[in-house]
């Protein structure tokens, strides 16, 4: 192996452990969130793989053959690269529908499997470097320092040029599986020209091809296998989200990543969905002073069931949407029928509002994605620049999670609320997932009523059967959040944790 190749499979590895961290992120975003922790378990556990396999790395240049393990490490580890995105979506796919049902001890024992599947990828690649080193160091004829410096010189540059390449282009436009198989090919085809003797090249080639092609049939497969239910007429990965379009022939659904939750909904009937979180947001305008709003605002737009029901139901409405992924919005408009005079925005909700210099009866935030809920849009600074875009006697509506009877997250949002808005109201939708929180600064005896919305009588019924909105009251202890401290997601966190002690106690039991 010459000086050339040594530099260019260490450029080749350090790009794959960065674009392969990112990966991995996203990777587990669906399931475990991107929150502050959930980043902090990513890169400790991929530096840890990392030191251990510099010790490996150590243990095998020791050995002797270096050149040999600097043919088999990088097939080991693109090989890694390759299985762990689909074997990582087998192990974890359904685990919150596993915590909804109280089975924590087998959502644990997913999470502790799922560090080994993306810390053995890391491990072998972090053996490399020693390896490398012993070679150059060779080939350098005792210069260490000088060997060290370029070797390492170049691992930084292909992991800065893998930071960025996987993190602006490959994996918002390829998707995290696409970018891990090009990374494990990349690995794949620096093995197969570290090899002496072209069969031994092309036979190792056909082998690796193989391998590469039966990884993507895999892939597709477990991806597409996720609904059983529910045809999928489309499915992309976007830079936020898996986007699929479900449609079982009574209703087409949204939903992102794992599929728990639906975030947008189209009946085939043509009918309105005037129930569960919809029916709330359908029924704000009658918590406003005035009824029938002239402008709307909705932070979370999806794919605009919401927009419809306004578009709807008051046609005199100008609507607003704001949707941080652009994907979003274009699936919107091609399959929920998003309708055209609503204004969509892709941009972060929280720069919107900061930005805007609008004014709205109604807004809604619904960025809410179980079990996480943004702690930006949570905060007292969030809430003050919202109420500076409320009319008089208009009205903010925020859906935010909660698990059955546990609901922290609500109380710290709602106690925050009470920091800016002198009324804050709430009702636990007929759902075990879901709160509405309500924030006027007008008293409840002042909002127009449903009977001001001069409503057909179908949607007048349906809105009618909902549990009104009363006063919330906020336990001792709850939280106010701000940019500052909005520990949203570990308060979120507690409730999983409190799961499991109570899984094992009953299991002890």
């Amino acid at each position: 192996m010459n000086k050339p190749y040594l530099y260019l499979l260490s450029f080749a590895t350090g790009f794959a452990v960065m674009a392969g961290e990112l990966g991995v992120s996203r990777l587990l975003a669906p399931f475990f969130g991107t929150s502050t922790p959930v980043w902090a378990f990513v890169i400790g556990t991929v530096m840890a793989s990392l030191s251990l396999g510099y010790l490996l790395g150590g243990f095998l240049a020791g050995k002797g053959k270096a050149e040999r393990y600097l043919v088999l490490l990088p097939i080991i580890g693109g090989f890694a690269l390759l299985v762990m995105p689909w074997l990582l979506g087998a192990l974890l796919r359904g685990s919150l529908a596993l915590f909804l049902q109280g089975s924590m001890g087998h959502l644990l024992t997913l999470a502790l499997l799922a560090a080994p599947l993306f810390f053995l990828p890391f491990l072998f690649l972090g053996a490399i470097h020693p390896l490398l080193l012993s070679c150059v160091v060779d080939k350098h004829k005792g210069e260490v320092g000088k060997a060290g410096g370029w070797l390492y010189a170049f691992s930084t540059w292909g992991g800065l040029l893998g930071t960025f390449v996987a993190g602006l282009l490959l994996v918002p436009w390829l998707g995290s599986r696409t970018t891990l198989l090009l990374c494990g090919i990349a690995l794949f085809v620096l093995a197969i020209f570290g090899l002496h003797g072209w069969k031994r090249r092309a036979k190792t080639a056909s082998l690796l091809a193989a391998i590469s092609l039966l990884s993507v049939f895999v892939g597709q497969y477990a991806l597409k296998g996720e609904s059983k239910n529910a045809q999928i007429i489309y499915q992309k990965e976007s830079p936020y989200h898996l986007l699929k379009v479900l449609d079982d022939g009574h209703a087409r659904r949204l939903v992102f990543d794992e599929g728990f939750a639906t975030q947008s909904l189209q009946l085939a009937d043509g009918s309105l969905p005037l129930f569960d979180v919809w029916g709330y947001y359908a029924l704000a305008p009658a918590l406003t002073q005035k009824g029938i709003p002239n402008e709307v605002l909705i932070l979370g737009l999806g794919a605009g069931t919401s927009a419809t029901l306004y578009d709807e139901l008051y046609p005199t409405s100008q609507i607003t949407g704001v949707e941080i992924d652009a994907a979003v919005i274009d699936v919107g408009r091609r399959f929920f029928s998003l309708p055209d005079k609503t204004r969509a925005v892709a941009e972060d909700a929280r720069t919107f509002v900061r930005r805007d210099t609008g004014l709205y009866d109604v807004i809604l935030v619904d960025a809410f994605h179980f079990p996480y809920v943004p702690f930006q849009l949570t905060t007292r600074e969030f809430f003050h620049e919202v109420d500076r875009r409320l009319r008089p006697g208009g009205v903010l509506l925020l859906n935010v999670g909660r698990n059955g009877a546990d609901k922290e997250v609500v109380h710290a949002v709602a106690h925050t609320l009470k920091q800016v808005f002198p009324q804050v109201l709430g009702v636990d939708v007929a759902n075990h997932s879901n709160t509405i929180l309500v924030a006027t600064r007008h008293a409840p005896q002042k909002m127009a009523g449903l009977a001001a919305l001069q409503l057909p009588l179908r949607a007048h019924r349906a809105l009618e059967r909902l549990a009104m909105p009363q006063p919330w009251p906020v336990p001792p202890g709850a939280m106010v959040l701000t940019d500052e401290v909005a520990p949203v997601e570990w308060l979120t966190d507690k409730i999983f944790l409190q799961h499991v002690l109570r899984a094992f106690q009953k299991s002890n039991a």
